[in-house]
């Protein structure tokens, strides 16, 4: 996974960022790190790229922050304790940015923080660089109709969507979303006991747009991955029997793919990845 061909955010974007609220235990947003962009240029141009220690700009009082192991809570990389040099050389290799205290700087940095700023130091599960997401996109194909496993969760409301949720520590995204499945759906949906009911599978890695969402911090961010999964042997999935698996899920099924992209109550960003992946157009 590279950052250096992001498409640009549009001005709209970037100013929805600017008076979006985030989380309760977040600071005001007036509190965010201004950097002004010939500032953040000659500093990148230096390759001393400094960001300030000040905790005004970090998240202090996110329930993840207070809840948080004991022995990860002074966890927090400054100038006089830089993240180690085998941390630097992987944020690095990825193509992102770092400071002077080593810490991964998020790509979209240089667009968002000269004109809304941003919060600072790791992201709410005290954790630095992309805190990813895997979603698993099961397709199945009956009577020429597509169709995805969906659950419906309480967020704000009542939101469907495709299974998934954070991966954990040494978890690629498409480990989480197999293992999001099976957790979700009730059935063992990891990827050599999938092949083994329906036969040989293809799989297709999905990064949606990775914009800046309101949990951002300049030192972490949100990335949603989603793993398509269908079976050109078995394209209607025949020995797949989805059932409730988790507590949090509120009901679970199939649904088509055209309802998904219409549904008011369907994850926006799930939603624009299926339409995406099924050629429906904006």
């Amino acid at each position: 996974m590279s950052y250096e061909n992001l498409t640009p955010l549009t001005q709209e974007e970037i100013e929805r960022i600017g008076v979006k609220e985030s989380e309760p235990g977040y600071p005001p947003l007036s509190n965010r790190l201004i950097v002004p962009r010939d500032q953040w240029d000659q500093m990148v141009a230096e390759n001393s790229i400094i960001i300030p220690d000040d905790p005004a700009y970090h998240i202090t009082d996110h329930p993840n922050r207070r809840n948080v192991a004991e022995d990860q809570r002074d966890d927090i990389a400054t100038v006089g304790r830089p993240m180690s040099a085998g941390l630097v050389a992987y944020w690095k290799s990825l193509g992102l940015h770092v400071d002077t205290a080593g810490r991964p700087l998020h790509p979209r940095a240089a667009e968002v923080l000269p004109v809304t700023g941003m919060y600072t130091g790791p992201g709410w599960s005290y954790r630095y660089g992309p805190q990813r997401i895997g979603n698993l996109g099961l397709r199945r194909t009956r009577n020429s109709r597509v169709e995805y496993a969906v659950v419906a969760v309480q967020r704000r409301t009542v939101m469907w969507g495709l299974p998934g949720g954070y991966a954990e520590m040494g978890e690629t995204p498409r480990q989480a979303a197999f293992r999001e499945g099976s957790e979700e759906a009730g059935v063992d949906l990891r990827k050599q006991e999938l092949q083994r009911l329906v036969g040989r599978l293809v799989l297709r890695d999905v990064l949606a747009r990775l914009k800046c969402s309101p949990k951002d911090t300049l030192h972490a961010w949100l990335e949603e991955w989603f793993t398509i999964v269908h079976s050109p042997e078995n394209p209607a999935l025949e020995g797949v029997e989805l059932r409730n698996g988790d507590t949090e899920v509120l009901e679970m099924g199939w649904m088509e793919a055209a309802e998904i992209v219409s549904r008011k109550d369907f994850l926006g960003t799930h939603k624009r990845v299926v339409r995406a992946h099924e050629g429906m157009g904006q």
